[in-house]
């Protein structure tokens, strides 16, 4: 009994918000990862994760939360340890009040642990950390090839001579093997391929416009043909080598004018949505009235301006710039405004 409810503690308390971390880290193409492995590595690799998120989500509780303040007291705390540790059930534990308590907490962790899972997830994926350093590196090996993002592995960088081009799809030859009609070859482009779980080796690749390699014995030549079908399954066991191809374009160039108008335009609707009443219950002129009722229209004009913009981009590309500087110049008249007139 003592064995077992001290087993259960440990991985209620440090086992399972590591299982939790891994379990939401490893999501999209290297979901299967998750699953790799016998349980007693499952256990191992996630009590370590599960240390940090259960420092992080006691502090969190007890401070954000403010939850009982027996959570906070550590003779407390202890005091239930070592009734547990001597086989038996603090009577503690069967207080609605504290068991509430004790669910929320749990809750807590979890979330916590989604939380921190998601945000490593999204660093190590967006700042390619997973190519730059191999001990981040995911087990479906597969995915960087099939998808080119081997090209910015530090042995093949340089394949791509213009760093402005980006991998859009990749083109595959594929040499199968038929049994006794010998081998044809295929191309295509590669859509999905599927990963066994434990090894990680490629189970099988998924093609579409998909074409096969004909030899015309009459000319001696090569010729394509279409090979009908929206998706070719081919089994990695048929499959004797493949060729890829890696189709590129340039990358979309970010847009500061755009990007620098947007920011404006929500800080002026940030502004007038917590500051709009100041310009009519202040002591000011008459003058100042009408100046503060154009300002509030002006800003209105601009802020549909703007929204109008995010769902019509295409239709005022011609006129970025001259909205830019337009805006730019009613800022800058209505700052000076604000600050000569309310301040």
């Amino acid at each position: 009994m003592e064995i077992a409810l001290n087993s259960f503690v440990l991985f209620l308390l440090f086992i399972f918000p590591g299982i939790v971390f891994r379990r939401f880290y490893y999501v999209g193409e290297f979901s299967k990862q998750f699953n790799s492995g016998n349980w007693i590595n499952t256990i191992y690799i996630s009590l370590v994760p599960g240390l940090i998120i259960q420092i992080i989500s006691y502090f969190a509780f007890v401070n954000l939360i403010n939850a009982n303040l027996s959570f906070n007291n550590f003779e407390f705390i202890n005091s239930i340890y070592k009734k547990i540790k001597k086989d038996s059930l603090p009577k503690e534990l069967f207080n609605f009040e504290l068991l509430s308590w004790i669910f929320l907490y749990l809750f807590t962790t979890v979330f916590i642990s989604f939380i921190i899972a998601q945000i490593c997830w999204k660093v190590v994926r967006t700042f390619n950390l997973d190519i730059q350093f191999s001990t981040l590196r995911f087990n479906n090996y597969w995915h960087y090839y099939l998808s080119g993002e081997s090209l910015k592995f530090k042995d093949f960088k340089g394949l791509l001579p213009d760093k402005s081009l980006i991998v859009a799809l990749t083109e595959a030859d594929v040499l199968v093997d038929v049994g006794n009609d010998g081998t044809k070859l295929y191309k295509g482009l590669i859509r999905q391929h599927t990963i066994c779980k434990n090894s990680g080796d490629l189970k099988a690749i998924y093609l579409t416009d998909v074409r096969r390699y004909r030899k015309n014995f009459e000319n001696n030549s090569v010729e394509i043909k279409d090979v009908p079908g929206h998706i070719m399954i081919l089994p990695a066991e048929k499959i004797i080598n493949i060729n890829l191809t890696y189709i590129t374009r340039h990358k979309k160039q970010t847009n500061y004018s755009a990007l620098i108008l947007g920011i404006l335009n929500l800080i002026i609707l940030a502004f007038l949505m917590f500051n709009p009443s100041n310009i009519f219950l202040r002591n000011t002129t008459l003058f100042g009235d009408i100046i503060g009722r154009i300002w509030l229209f002006l800003e209105w004009l601009i802020i549909g301006t703007f929204f109008d913009t995010l769902l019509n981009s295409k239709k005022h590309e011609n006129i970025k710039s001259l909205r830019y500087g337009l805006l730019s110049f009613f800022v800058a008249i209505l700052l000076i405004i604000y600050f000569w007139f309310y301040r």
